[in-house]
């Protein structure tokens, strides 16, 4: 009996057609045993069954030669669920060409039990990226097999995947409030709010949280730019005369930010749209911002970018983004702006090892010194890299 069509239907995702092949012969003679209503799997049955996982195993070692990137191999065969999903997000942010991207999940959606251990909105990068690169079919399946397991739980968290939801007609009100989110990010986008502002041949400011600038007086120099960029949960409160009080651009921390502290002024998400899982809260507070239309964010072509010229050993802050966005913006539009522009930042003064603590930390704990150093950020290789940037080297 021929199955081809159902055999067609189970191997077609298969990447290398080598292996495709080998699987059709493999599951042709193994079909061809059980309609022939054989009481017991014989010795063949048996070689078949093992040669099947001898299989899955050579698509592992064969993705050597298409994963070329030494980290992503490493992801193959970790154990470590949490950081496999820690590792896949900050490749989906920063890869621009997701080719190997899409292998990779691709082999570790083939792990046993990668169901019942991965973090759920792993699925979410999944399909967001297949939805990205028009893979519209398989995205569909691996979309049906998260709504089998999960409902439409957490789909929201991703605007990418809620607008496919939408698509498949599988909607609730939080799947509708981030596409309402999407839409208008995406108009940020397309309509340069940031750069517009940035152009207009104006004197810009940038301040960051860290101490360096306590005791310096140079509140009135920092307030005397036509534009003050500043960051997170800054709080400026009794230092005035050190940091200023002015603010035009604030790129906050949207999880517990009060947007509502500050009129007249442009809020900020260095974020892509379509290369983020956000939280709750997050999601929360942006619907919310809406209605302001002071709000925008950049485009993935950033982060590609900038990641493309430093590398991926990096996890850069906030701060570190927006620098790099105004450094190409100053050779764009000959920007009246330069390194001593910009306070509050460790890397102006060469500062490697001891002030990575905001002015607003009372102490340098050493929770926050690993946290900043060498777990998320990597304060120092941000460093090196901004005072290549700015000349400072």
């Amino acid at each position: 009996m021929d199955y081809k069509s159902l055999i067609d239907d189970i191997v077609w995702w298969i990447p290398f057609k080598k292996l495709r092949h080998a699987f059709r012969v493999i599951m042709q003679d193994t079909l061809d045993s059980i309609n022939n209503k054989q009481e017991k799997i014989n010795e063949s049955e048996k070689n078949n069954l093992e040669k099947i996982k001898y299989l899955e195993k050579i698509i592992l070692l064969e993705s050597k030669k298409y994963i070329f990137d030494y980290e992503m191999i490493d992801l193959l065969f970790s154990d470590d669920f949490d950081f496999i999903y820690y590792e896949i997000v900050k490749l989906w942010i920063q890869l621009e060409d997701t080719k190997n991207l899409l292998d990779l999940l691709y082999f570790i959606s083939l792990r046993e039990h990668v169901w019942d251990k991965m973090n759920p909105e792993f699925w979410l990068v999944y399909i967001s990226l297949l939805y990205e690169s028009n893979n519209l079919d398989f995205a569909e399946f691996i979309f049906n097999k998260y709504v089998e397991k999960y409902k439409l739980s957490y789909i929201h968290r991703s605007l990418v995947v809620s607008k496919f939801s939408k698509e498949l007609n599988l909607m609730n009100e939080e799947i509708e409030h981030s596409n309402i989110i999407l839409e208008y990010l995406n108009k940020s986008i397309n309509d340069n709010v940031f750069e517009n502002i940035i152009k207009q041949n104006k004197t810009i400011a940038v301040v960051g949280n860290g101490p360096q600038e306590l005791g310096k007086g140079k509140g009135e120099e920092i307030d005397g730019h036509d534009i003050v960029i500043r960051f997170n949960n800054f709080n400026n409160v009794g230092i005035e005369k050190d940091y200023g009080t002015k603010v035009d651009i604030w790129f906050p921390n949207l999880s517990n930010c009060d947007y509502k502290k500050y009129n007249n002024i442009m809020y900020g998400l260095v974020l892509s749209p379509d290369r983020a899982i956000f939280t709750d809260d997050v999601l929360i507070n942006m619907y919310s911002m809406i209605d302001s239309n002071k709000f925008f964010c950049f485009s993935n072509a950033l982060s590609f970018g900038l990641y493309k010229l430093a590398g991926r050993n990096i996890r850069f802050t906030t701060g570190g983004i927006v620098l790099y966005y105004l450094a190409n913006l100053k050779e764009k539009y000959n920007l009246n702006f330069s390194h001593k522009d910009i306070y509050g930042f460790s890397f102006i003064n060469n500062d490697f090892s001891s002030n990575h603590y905001h002015y607003y930390k009372d102490m340098f704990t050493p929770f926050y010194a690993e946290h900043a150093l060498y777990t998320y950020h990597k304060i120092n290789k941000e460093i090196l890299f901004l005072r290549k940037l700015f000349n400072l080297l």
